[in-house]
Parts: structure tokens; sequence; C-alpha cells
């Protein structure tokens, strides 16, 4: 027994009890006025494992064509209402399963002419003894238990919802009752009084014979056989509300869903139309044409609605139920009383062991057929065997073998089989047997079982259920032995009771096992005939006629032959004359040998006959298809041989009119109507490009420059590379490609993936090295090709130049080197006219004529102080300049101007700055400027650089003018903060700007911004870089910094480190910005 632990949480997903409330307003009132019914949704059905994981048929006989299916059935929705019984409603219980479940008995009754609309099942009883089980009447299913603890759990029985294979083991079980004997109006009762077992099985009319598992995505036709035959099949989906509307198109109910939104439901389909339109959806429409016909149980609101044939929380499996009245069987023997099933997947052989009873009245059993439960698998062979009066009850093959009653057959769907023995037994009372069956792969089911409880330690059983467990009465064959099974095979016995032959006992009826068949010219098949009552003393022979024998013949064992196309009654008649008859349709034998159109599928058949194992070509209606396992596979494409020429097949057919390139396994191949050219080398285009060909394969390890007609062409890989401008090469040289192809008209510079490169009549002169314009540039060209690797000096005929990673920088005025000394550039050019001294990175150069002739070290560092008005407004306005340089500092950035954080923007000037400056400078200290930035374009940088050049004008600043820009919460720049490109482009603006108004640009800047939101590389590389970094305490404590400590090391140059704002500094009363900068100026 295994025991399942119950959360609420899952039971609130998947048994929700919370109702749906739904309002049906009369039909075709298109104004809605008046409420016709109030229904509550309970969603009552919990998904098996059968549900989705459906075995498909391979229906490889084609037992109906498409052709032969109609594409809507049945006619009316009024015909189904006129021949089945009115719908039942579930409401207020989740019971739709059972109402489902029954539906598909009665209308497979019906369908049998065992019944009329006026049968009625109760679908009470199946669901009670679904979970209360009562053992059977001959005792096989003592030890197999259910019982539902109503007052443990929050659910009654009638809301904890079942299945389709709940129902079909219990109906298997022949429990059952009319809805006379255990009416639904009665369902509350039973939950607190439960409910009597002598009602459990009660109804006898009819036995469930076979359960058939149809996939509905794979097998649609066998469906839409299936509700032709047995009236119904039984389905699942997730009902949600919101997906079913009133359709005022079709004037019915439709519903399509795109996923599982809402509770499980169990509803019959009882027809299809394959043409009801998408449109006829209100909102949420399908893609596709056709739809199910639903009956429902939810009485007469939505009692038949139309689902999508798309819907998506429709479930896999479409179940059949067939039932048989009259069936003769008067005994169940079985095992399995359990409403669960497993599967063993190495077991091939199960048996299972009963023993008639002794009954009163009884002088012996007839066994007639078995059931076998094979819900997990389709397409399977099996042998039944029978061994009676056994004489080791530990083996089940220890009695005589039955050789007439052995019976072998296949079935097509997973499910339950009823199987008629080939010759009845006849069985003693008392008398041992087994039931032995056999299968060419792992089908046979097990009883199974899983109790349901609650509690921290599963303390609280809600549902109880139990399978006996090695009770010595069930086999499987392991190796050449069979052992004891530790859960029951799901195998059945059925018989007839009987007695000894009486003086003189008249034959009553005779029934033929068919009343319908359909044959094809040339078949045959056996029709058997039933005598009742089974003991009479007449004698029992049969004859057998045919009302048309040039159709159909029939002989003395009851063997039909079709003849011919037409129609024909075989009757059998007893000795006293009674008859039954079977009337045979025979269809025109079919020896057509090529494709048929079978569900929208091409389809391969010889001599009339589907044959799955046909692969190759086949032509049809004017085009040549390419046939795989005996189907035309839409989604084949390749390039195949036909045993003379390699053709492409596109979606399954041969396409003469293709020319291009397509690939199979082999490679990819030039294709010219349809056919492999083996005979072409060149360059030659499809739809994904051009393509090096070679002896009719694409060549993809070519690299190089190839010809067509058509000219010189870049080859990447085997392709047209149509993308690359460049520089390639091929064996003959270096050539300039222009979108693929070679340009002999081409003079000038050129790039490809190894440089850039110069061309003369579109092909590289390795000769020469120059520095030659390119376009806006000049750059440095040795053997040709651009040094961009190369930073120094080199000349042309109008002088040496500073070559930057190959580019002559026009902006350098410096000292650079290159391996014959270092020179002073000035513009770029290497000034031989300038004699003099020149400042840069920490050294001081003396040049003669434009060679350094020394250098010396500057580095030594500097104290310095930044201000603006705030530092005058705590000093009261005044700042003590000759305090603040006699206590050691050297420099002083002043603030001069700023633009306002606010939306407009509006340019200022420092109140104190001419202040500041001027006492500044007459204090002997150096002065530099700064303007706090609010810029939000480059336009605006170079604003502010020319207006704080305007108003330094006059003074003697040797230290540098800073691009101070800052932003925080509030600001106009706030959103700019991480615009790394915007704020490097500003940064750059400003700074050339003030470089062209004759002073040392700076950008000031915070080490965190520094790094992260601008272009480091880029402004490190050519502006000087004031860093705000408060490192090391400074901050917090207000110490300065002294000679030997440490100074920050972030990876790039700066030349003034800002580290605390919060300095105490002679001469300017509060916290003071204090600076290091390195090197005098």
């Amino acid at each position: 027994m295994r025991i399942k632990k119950l959360l609420a949480v899952v039971l609130g997903t998947v048994l929700a009890i919370s109702s749906f409330s739904y309002t049906s307003w009369a039909a075709g009132d298109d104004n809605n006025s008046s409420s016709v019914e109030k229904f509550q949704f309970v969603p009552g059905y919990v998904a098996s494992e059968l549900d989705g994981n459906t075995p498909v048929y391979e229906d490889y006989g084609m037992a109906r064509m498409l052709s032969e299916l109609p594409a809507s059935y049945p006619s009316s929705v009024e015909d189904i209402k006129s021949k089945y019984p009115d719908n039942r409603n579930q409401n207020p219980y989740g019971t739709c399963w059972a109402f489902s479940s029954l539906g598909l008995a009665e209308f497979d009754l019906i369908n049998d002419g065992a019944a009329d609309k006026n049968i009625d099942l109760s679908e009470l009883a199946l669901a009670y003894y679904t979970y209360n089980s009562v053992t059977d009447p001959l005792g096989g299913t003592v030890g197999d238990t259910a019982k539902y603890y109503n007052e443990n759990s929050d659910y009654s029985y009638l809301n904890r919802g079942g299945n389709y294979q709940y129902s079909s083991r219990r109906l298997a079980q022949w429990i059952g009752a009319t809805e006379n004997t255990v009416p639904y109006s009665k369902a509350n009762d039973t939950i607190k009084q439960g409910l009597s077992g002598e009602f459990a099985y009660s109804y006898k009319d009819a036995h469930l014979h076979n359960v058939y598992q149809i996939n509905i995505k794979e097998n649609t036709s066998g469906v839409k056989e299936a509700i032709m035959e047995h009236g119904a099949v039984g389905v699942m989906y997730y009902h949600s509300d919101y997906n079913m509307s009133w359709s005022r198109k079709s004037d019915c109910y439709t519903y399509y869903d795109t996923a599982r939104a809402g509770g499980g439901h169990a509803v019959m389909i009882v027809g299809w139309n394959d043409n009801f339109s998408k449109d006829n959806f209100e909102g949420l429409k399908p893609s596709n044409d056709g739809a199910w016909l639903i009956r429902n149980s939810w009485g007469s609101y939505c009692d038949y609605f139309w689902m999508s044939y798309d819907t998506f929380s429709l479930e896999n499996t479409a179940w059949v139920f067939d039932f048989v009245a009259n069936d003769g069987f008067d005994n169940n023997y079985q095992l399995d009383g359990g409403i669960e099933t497993y599967r063993s997947s190495n077991v091939l052989s199960g048996a299972n062991v009963f023993t008639t009873q002794k009954k009163s009245g009884i002088d012996y059993e007839v066994l007639k057929a078995v059931s076998v439960s094979m819900s997990q698998a389709a397409d399977v062979k099996y042998t039944v065997d029978i061994y009676t009066n056994l004489t080791n009850l530990n083996n089940p093959l220890s009695g005589t073998k039955q050789v007439t009653a052995t019976t072998t057959g296949y079935t097509q769907y997973a499910g339950i089989y009823t199987i008629e023995l080939s010759n009845p037994i006849k069985l003693a009372p008392g008398t041992t047997y087994s039931v032995v069956v056999t299968t060419d792969k792992a089908a046979l089911d097990r009883e199974d079982a899983t109790s349901m409880a609650t509690g921290e330690k599963l303390e609280t059983i809600i549902w109880d259920r139990r399978v006996s467990q090695f009770d010595g009465k069930s086999f499987y064959k392991e190796g050449n032995v069979y052992k004891y099974s530790p859960n029951n095979f799901c195998i059945k016995a059925f018989t007839s009771n009987a007695k000894e032959a009486d003086t003189n006992v008249p034959i009553e009826s005779i029934h033929v096992n068919k009343d319908t068949m359909s044959l094809t010219e040339g078949e045959s098949a056996t029709l058997t005939a039933t005598i009742s009552p089974s003991n009479t003393t007449l004698d029992k022979t049969v004859k057998w006629s045919s009302s048309n024998t040039a159709v159909a013949s029939v002989d003395s064992a009851g063997k039909v032959t079709a003849k011919k196309a037409g129609t024909a009654v075989i009757t059998a008649t007893s000795s006293n004359g009674k008859s039954a008859s079977c009337t045979v349709t025979v269809k025109q034998k079919d020896t057509y040998t090529g494709l048929r159109d079978v569900n929208g599928t091409l389809t391969y058949f010889a001599n009339g006959q589907a044959d799955k194992t046909y692969t190759g070509f086949v032509s049809y209606a004017g085009n040549n298809y390419y046939v795989i396992n005996g189907v035309v596979d839409t989604s084949y494409t390749n390039v195949t041989y036909d045993g003379k020429d390699w053709l492409y097949v596109e979606n399954g057919k041969v396409r003469y009119d293709y020319t291009g390139i397509r690939p199979n396994e082999n490679g990819w191949w030039r294709i010219e109507n349809g056919k492999v050219n083996f005979n072409y080398t060149g360059v030659a285009e499809n739809e994904n490009g051009w393509w090096r060909i070679e002896g009719g394969k694409v060549n993809f390890d070519y690299n190089g420059i190839a010809e067509n007609e058509n000219g010189w062409w870049k080859i990447e890989g085997g392709k047209v590379n149509f993308d690359y401008t460049g520089v390639a090469e091929n064996e003959n040289g270096w050539w300039r490609i222009e979108g693929g192809k070679v340009n002999f008209n081409y003079n000038g510079l050129a790039d490809n993936e190894n440089g850039r490169f110069y061309i003369v009549n579109g092909r590289v002169n390795f000769d020469y090295t120059d520095v030659i314009q390119d376009g806006a540039d000049w750059v440095y060209i040795e053997n040709s090709k651009v040094r961009y690797d190369y930073t120094g000096i080199r000349e042309n005929i109008n002088g040496w130049w500073r070559i930057e990673s190959g580019i002559v920088n026009f902006k350098f005025t410096g000292i650079a080197a290159n391996e014959n000394g270092e020179f002073f550039i000035k513009d770029g050019k290497v000034d031989f006219s300038y004699t003099g001294t020149i400042n840069q990175d920490d050294y001081m150069y003396s040049v003669r004529e434009g060679w350094v002739v020394s250098k010396d070290n500057i580095s030594e560092k500097i104290m310095g102080v930044d201000v603006s008005h705030h530092n005058n407004d705590n000093s009261e306005g005044v700042i003590n300049w000759a305090e603040v340089a006699n206590a050691g500092y050297k420099f002083a950035m002043v603030k001069v101007a700023g633009r306002s954080t606010g939306a407009d923007g509006n340019l200022y000037t420092d109140s104190y700055y001419e202040e500041n400056i001027q006492g500044a400078l007459a204090a002997g200290m150096q002065v530099g400027a700064y303007f706090f930035s609010q810029s939000m374009s480059v336009e605006e940088a170079v604003e502010e650089a020319n207006y704080i050049c305007d108003l330094i004008a006059g003074y003697n600043i040797t230290y540098p003018v800073v691009f101070d820009w800052e932003t925080t919460s509030g600001y106009r720049t706030e959103d700019l903060r991480s615009n790394s490109e915007l704020r490097t482009a500003m940064s750059i603006a400003f700074c050339d700007t003030v470089k062209s108004r004759g002073y040392d640009p700076m950008i000031y800047i915070n080490k965190y911004d520094y790094l992260n939101y601008v272009d480091t590389d880029k402004l490190s590389s050519n502006y000087d870089i004031w860093l705000a970094w408060y490192w090391n305490d400074y901050y917090e404590t207000g110490e300065l910094w002294h000679e030997g400590d440490d100074v920050p090391d972030i990876g790039y140059k700066y030349r003034i480190w800002q580290y605390t704002s919060t300095a105490s500094v002679p001469g300017i009363a509060g916290g003071c910005d204090v600076n290091i900068a390195y090197g005098t100026r």
C-alpha cells in the first residue's frame, strides 16, 4: 500500500472546490434580458497517467479510408437529442467523470439496439462504490479494499474527483446499478450514511467488455469511427469559463483555449464538423477550422457545445466503453479489485488461478471468454492458454492444457479486451484452473492502490485503499519459471452456469455475433451463431444461407466469402426454424498500386493495401514524390538518389522547377532542373548566396578569390562574401575587393582583417613606403601597409611627423621619440627651428634646433587648495591668502563660473572669483580656474569653455582651466551620469576649446565616474585629470597628507589629487578642499 500526503495547497490547485458561477441566457436572445439558469461548476476530474500518455495505434490496415468518413457527423444536434437520453445534471458535485462514463455506456447500448433513450444508469452508485469497495459475489477480490472517510477531509468523496480509469476498473468488475435503485437525489445522504453493498452488483443487463484508449491527436480517424460505432467517446479538458462563449454566428456555445487555465472536466464527444469555421469562435480564435461536438453534464446549460480541434487543454486520450447486453456470462472470476494499475516493463507472461464454485442447481460452468487489461500498450500480439485441474497450486501450468481453447490475436488500441476462447471449456464445480496470457511486448497490467492521508505524520487517513499482495493466485513468468506476483494481474475469466440436459428442452432463440459486416472482394470472415438455451435437447445444428450467393457465400461452419461488390443477408437457422441474420456489405477489391491521399497524407498502396515497407520515388498527379516507409513525408527535404540521378526533393516532392544549390548528408550540390549537375565547376547562386562549386559540389573548404563569367569573387568557406569590402589574397597577390568582387579600377588605401594597404590598379603594392594622406588623416605606410601599430616619428617629402598609432597627430605639440632620438614636435611636425625648454610628464626638456639635448625630472608633489564662494561665505567674505601661502600651499584652483542645476541651465559667475584670483596671485601662489558644469550637450560644453576663458582673460593663469562636470538627484543632468559617450564628448569639447584659447585644459572627476562613466583610455591619454578620491580616512579625520604617505594608484594617470574636503587650512574658515599636484608648472 502506498500513502500520499495530502497538502492543502496541492488540493487547492488540483481539485479546487471553489465554485465557478455561470449565468445561461436564452439561446438567440440578443438582449440577454432574462436569466434562465444558474449553474455552479465544480472541477471533478483528476487526470491519470493514462489520460496524457496514450500509446499510438499504427493503423497500417487503413480500416476506414478518409474518403469514407463524413466531414461532419451527425447531421444535427437534434438527431442526438431524439435518439439518446436528455442531458444529466451533476450539480452540485464534482462527479463529471461518473456522468461521462455512464453516458458512454448508455450511448453504446442504444447504438447496439440493446436499450432505448430511457436507459438511466446510476452515477451515484458508480461514484460511491469507486471510493468504497464491496467484495465481488465470488469473493475473488477479498483483500482489495477502498474506504473513504468523509469526516477526515474538507471534501466529500463526491467532490474528490475521479477519472475514466477509475470508472473502467469498477465497471469491468461488474459494479453497477440503475437510477431507480440508487438515485442521484440521495447523494448528500450517502456522505454520512453510506450506501448498502447490496446495490453494488445489482445491474446485470449488460457488461463492460472492452475499453479502448485512442490518441485523439494521432488517431483522429479512429476516434471518429468509434463515435459512429459506439455513439460517443469520453475526454477531459481543463475548463475555464473565460474560454466558453455564445457564438451568434453559429447560434451555439463554443470553446477554445490556449493553456490549462481551469479545473479538470470530463465530457463526451458525440460528433464533429471538419468545416466548423474558426470565425464562429468569439474573442480568442483558433488557427484552423474544425471542431468536436461535446455533450455536457450540466443539465440544460451548455448541454451541447463545439470545441475547437486546436483546444490546447484537451488531453490526448479518447475513451471508448464497449458494453454488451445479454452476453450469457453469469460469473466474473477476478482477483483485481483495485482501481489503479501499473505495467512491469519486463513481464511477457502472466497467469491467474481460479476455482469454480459449487452452486445450488448448477451442474457445471462453461468458460467462454477471458478479460485482459493492457492499458499502457497498443499493437499487442497475445496468446491465451487454459489449464484445468491443476495438480500444483504453485504452478499455473501444472494442469491439463485445453489445446482447443488456446486463442491468439492482437489488439489495436491500449485498453481492456474481452477475448472469446476458440472453444468453450466445461468446468465441474470445484475445478481449479488457470488463465495464462502471453504477449509479444510488455503489456499486462497489475492492480495497484494509493492511499491518501494528511497530518504531520500522515496519521489521518482520508482514503484508505489496499490491494492484496502475494496471495498465491497470480503469477508472472521469469525465465522458464512462474513466480508469485506481488500484485494480482488484471486477468478475469467469464463463465456461464449450466445444467445437464433435460429430456426435452426446446430452442428458444438463435443469435448471430454480428448484425452487420463489411468485407472486400476475396476476403473471408466467420460468423458464429449461439443457440439459447445452451442445454436444449434439440439438434443444435445450424443451417447457414445467403440471400445473394453471387455477392457473398457462406459454408456450413458460418464462413462468409466475399464474391463481388454488393449486399447479401447471411441467415443462421436452427433445427426448429429459429433464425438470425447479418447484413454483409462487399466492397470492390482494391488493386491500386501507387499513392493515395489518406487523411491528408499521401500513402503508398500496393495492390490496394497500404505498404509501410516501401521507400522510393513514385509518380502521382503529375509530380514525382519520395515515399519513406509507405508515406510521403511532407517534412522531408533532401537530395536523394533514384537509381539514375540525384534529385532534389522538397517537402516530399521532386522540384524539377528548381535550379540552385541544395544539401544532403554528403554536402551541398548544384541543382539544375531538379537534378545534380556533376559537370559544373564555378561560382553559382541559390537563395542563400553565391557558392564555389567544384564537380557539382560546394567546396566549403575553399577560401580565396575565384572567377566566373561575371568577374573574380571573394570566397570564404565556399561562399561569396558580398558583405566583404577590403583586401584579400589568392595565389596571384593581394587584391582590392568591393562587395565581394575584385575592383581592378581601384587606386588608393583599403582595409582587410590584417590592416590597411596601399592599392594600385586593384592590387597591393608591397614595395611602397611613405607618409601620405588618407581622407582627413595622414598615415604612415611601410611596405604598402599602414602601420597602425607604430608610434614614433617618420618622414615624407614634406618633413618629419609625429605618428601615433599609424596616424600623423597634427594636434600633438610636445616631446616625442623615434629610434634616432627625442624631438620637439609642433602641430604634429618636428620643429627643427625651435630652441628652448619644454615641461612635459614630470620632465623639463632642453631643445636645440628641434633635438632634445637634455631632460630633468620635475615630479615634485605640491600642496594646493580649491575654493569657491562657499569658502568666502564661511570666512565672512574674506580669505587670508597670505596665511594660506605661508602654510605651504603653492597653488589655488578657483571656481570662476558655473551653470545652474535647474532646468533653465543659466550660466553664472562665482561672486568671489576675482577677489580669490587676485588674492592668491598677490600671495605668490599659482592659480588655476574651474567651471562647475551642467552641460547636456557638446555645444553647451563649448559655450562653458568660452565663457570661463573670457572671464579669466588678463589674469596670469598658470595652472589648468578645469571642466568640473557633476550631478546628483534633482540636477538637470541626473539622467546623464552613466552616458559615457556623451560625457566623454563634452569633456573633450571643453578641453579642446580651452586649449585653443591658449590655456592648459584639465578634467575634474571623481574616481568612480572616471573608471565607469567616461572613456577612461581616451581622456587619460589626451588630457590632464584632476582626481577626486577621499582616500585613507583623510576626509573623516580632517588630517593632511604628508610627504612619505602613500598616494593612490588607479591604473590611469592624473595630475592633481583632491583627497579631502574637511581639512583645516589657515586663512580659510571651515573645512576646505585640499589637493596634491605632481610636478611644477
